[in-house]
């Protein structure tokens, strides 16, 4: 989770790390398969954002304040999805996301 303490601990490692970059983070949304309508899933797939999003914003705080943090040139890729989220993603829906997120948006079905 995001916001748990070992998150942050664990993000710390990594970007002080020489031999590891991190690419972006990836949210599956598993239970959104019982979903039953188009707004349960879509509210699944707010989940799903709002997970990656809070990661990569963290991990955009981190390397702000990190003098011996490698700078990042590139966005981080917030990957989601699941075949029901990714039926909720309307062009409208990711639109409105876009303007929200601490990356670039990669939406996929899980199947």
């Amino acid at each position: 989770m995001p916001a748990s303490p070992e998150f942050e601990t664990l993000l710390n490692v990594l970007f002080a790390s020489p031999i590891v970059s991190i690419y972006g983070f990836y949210c599956h949304a598993g239970q959104a398969y019982s979903s039953t309508s188009f707004d349960t899933a879509k509210s699944f797939l707010s989940a799903e954002v709002d997970s990656v999003n809070a990661a990569a914003g963290l991990a955009l705080s981190i390397l702000k304040g990190s003098p011996t943090a490698s700078s990042r040139t590139e966005p981080f890729v917030l990957s989601v999805g699941s075949t029901p989220t990714a039926h909720a993603a309307t062009a409208e829906t990711r639109d409105k996301m876009a303007a929200l997120l601490n990356g670039t948006l990669e939406l996929h079905a899980g199947t």
